[in-house]
């Protein structure tokens, strides 16, 4: 057992530390001026930055947006996200914290390493930097990468580098972290600084194989043959993928020490528990199935009706006559459930695509079962009933949703989708969405009687006139101090790895 509670008053110390400035220049604070600051006390501080970004608005955000929940009628907490109205400052904290917290943590952890020969330390400090950068890309397009973290060399205006190629660096720095010796004696066991794995390096490796795998997939629809030739040398190689979650799992029934998901909406220090409703987008899908995770997912109605009900994507504005709030059930999530940066289910479902496309090696019919059963073993559930039926992946490709089309491809992705309802990873299906077009969208909104459950609608208070968001804006924090920014892009505007086409 790792001794989470005994690391909590570093990190939030070191947290502080890095979170007071502004500027992105001064924040590239170099963690090693504090004595007391050891990559022993760094790494586990820089793993829980991250988990907490990931896991705690952007898992609201994404699960808005791939629509597992939806707005509540009768509060206002998340009406921006669900009619995708922002300004530049409301993710300023989010951008703030990795940069001046997580990646600068992790900075540091990797210096030390290799000035001492530490790879193991180094690997993994290499790998959840990667996983940090991977998300900021995606979610924000251009942004510092080569240049940032190095104000203390008088880099105070980092260069904006393309989404494009920092994916190749990427790419290029999970190789390097992984090409070093873990034999070497100077690599020592990262133990308890390890709140992932415990310093399991041969996890850490497979982890590093799955984070390549699903960064090369990101390329699927837009360079096809370079996705193919990366996928293809991935397995070529004999890589192992990991056969379980990835996830920081140590979290407790205390103020500031629950899920960060549970802390920013179900917090007892809140008024309400009651902003995420369920969608119905998701919801209707798990009921046309009978799938027990529906009780899972979503919480029951709080009237005395009691029972699972959703509501429609974006209808906030419904009055509370029409759609009284307490027979809409909630979005379920627990103070000390995990944050996952890559879930069990995830990584079969990743290496299932990468089989049907025809790139890996393996039965894609066979991961896409253990996937679903992952899904559903999350909860304690019984896949085996579905998949003997009408989630046997043949027949699933051939369901309403799908149109028809037996598509195993998209019943891949769309079971994924499912999936990461179930580990508040919202935030991944809604770029798997972006990237390849699953789970598909609808031509009509949840009222009309030909839509299908579980296609995606354009919400119904949408500010952007049908056009989905795609990202999220640069800082205003960093845009004005910093020349190098580039013109802020609209919401709607596509990444480079976007196919989605609206």
């Amino acid at each position: 057992m790792k001794r989470f509670k005994n690391y909590i008053p570093v990190i939030l110390t070191i947290v502080f530390l890095f979170s007071c400035e502004e500027k992105l220049e001064d924040l590239n604070i170099d963690p090693n001026n504090p004595s007391a600051v050891t990559p022993e006390l760094a790494l586990p501080a820089g793993i829980t930055s991250v988990a907490s970004v990931v896991g705690g608005r952007f898992a609201i955000v994404g699960g808005i947006w791939s629509q597992y929940y939806t707005q509540n009628n009768a509060s206002n907490q998340y009406k921006d996200i669900d009619a995708f109205y922002f300004t530049p400052s409301d993710f300023s904290t989010e951008w703030q914290e990795y940069y001046a917290g997580g990646l600068n943590d992790l900075k540091y952890v990797k210096e030390a390493a290799a000035a001492n020969q530490d790879w193991n330390f180094y690997l993994i400090a290499s790998l959840v930097e990667v996983y940090g950068f991977h998300f900021l890309t995606d979610i924000y397009g251009d942004i510092p990468f080569s240049e940032a973290l190095r104000g203390d060399e008088g880099l105070s205006e980092p260069v904006f580098e393309s989404s494009r190629s920092i994916y190749d660096s990427l790419l290029a720095r999970i190789d390097n972290a992984m090409a070093k010796d873990f034999t070497a004696p100077t690599a020592t066991d990262p133990g308890d600084a390890d709140f992932i794995f415990g310093g399991d390096i041969d996890k850490w490796i497979q982890f590093g194989n799955t984070l390549k795998l699903k960064i090369l997939l990101r390329f699927a629809e837009v360079e096809p043959n370079v996705a193919a030739a990366g996928i293809q040398q991935l397995y070529a190689s004999g890589a192992q993928f990991l056969s379980e979650d990835a996830a920081l799992d140590h979290f407790t029934d205390e103020a500031g020490k629950r899920n960060p998901f549970f802390e920013q909406d179900k917090s007892p220090a809140l008024n309400t528990n009651q902003n995420l409703k369920a969608s119905r987008t998701l919801f209707d899908l798990l009921n046309q199935y009978g799938d027990p995770r529906q009780d899972d997912i979503y919480n029951e109605a709080e009237d005395a009706a009691g029972g699972y009900k959703a509501m429609n994507q974006g209808d906030f504005n419904a009055t509370s006559t029409a759609l009284p709030p307490l027979t809409i059930s909630t979005a379920k999530v627990g103070p000390t459930d995990p944050v996952f940066l890559i879930s069990e289910a995830e990584t079969y479902f990743l290496q299932a695509e990468a089989v049907e496309r025809g790139w890996g090696t393996g039965d894609a019919e066979q991961l896409y079962n253990m996937g679903v059963t992952a899904a559903f073993e999350r909860f304690g559930e019984d896949a085996a009933p579905l998949l003997a039926g009408p989630y046997a992946l043949n027949t699933f490709a051939s369901a309403p949703h799908l149109n028809g089309s037996g598509d195993r491809l998209g019943a891949i992705l769309t079971q994924k989708w499912m999936a990461l309802a179930g580990t508040y990873q919202g935030i991944e299906a809604f770029f798997d969405r972006m990237r390849t077009g699953y789970p598909l969208v609808s031509t009509v909104y949840h009222t009309d009687a030909n839509y299908k459950a579980g296609q995606v609608v354009y919400p119904k208070e949408g500010t952007t006139s049908g056009k989905f968001a795609t990202r999220v804006f640069l800082p205003d924090t960093e845009t004005a101090r910093n020349p190098n920014a580039p013109d802020q892009p609209a919401i709607s505007d596509p990444m480079w790895w976007h196919s989605f086409v609206q």
